[in-house]
């Protein structure tokens, strides 16, 4: 099976559109303007849809919904762990962590599927 580009650009943009509507809507913050940054910003998202691909494919996800499962659990497993096991070591969970992870959640839900439903 081949890669298809159009679902990783496609999930890529769709990282970078939330990315500009929940910072300034949700965190009360914007994101730093500049080609390189943007540029970088890009480049971070296409590296999360083509590992989050590899997963979806590896579990055989085929559709929007099992993508997004996939997806959901890529969250659980590293993001959610991660902030329990922060809060485990004493460090308080401030409101932006919180918020930066939720997004996460949001971002890996969607990409997922898309990528699950884009083969």
């Amino acid at each position: 099976m081949g890669i298809n580009f159009w679902a990783i650009i496609t999930a890529s943009f769709l990282g970078i559109a939330i990315d500009y509507a929940w910072y300034p809507l949700i965190a009360g913050r914007r994101i730093k303007s500049g080609n390189q940054i943007k540029a970088m910003i890009f480049i971070t998202f296409l590296v999360m849809a083509f590992v989050l691909r590899y997963f979806v494919i590896a579990l055989g996800s085929y559709s929007f919904a099992s993508g997004a499962k996939v997806g959901i659990l890529i969250w659980i497993g590293f993001v959610l762990v991660e902030m329990f096991r922060q809060k485990l070591l004493g460090k308080k969970l401030e409101k932006e962590q919180i918020l930066e992870n939720t997004r996460y959640l949001l971002v890996l839900f969607l990409m997922g599927g898309i990528l699950g439903e884009w083969q």
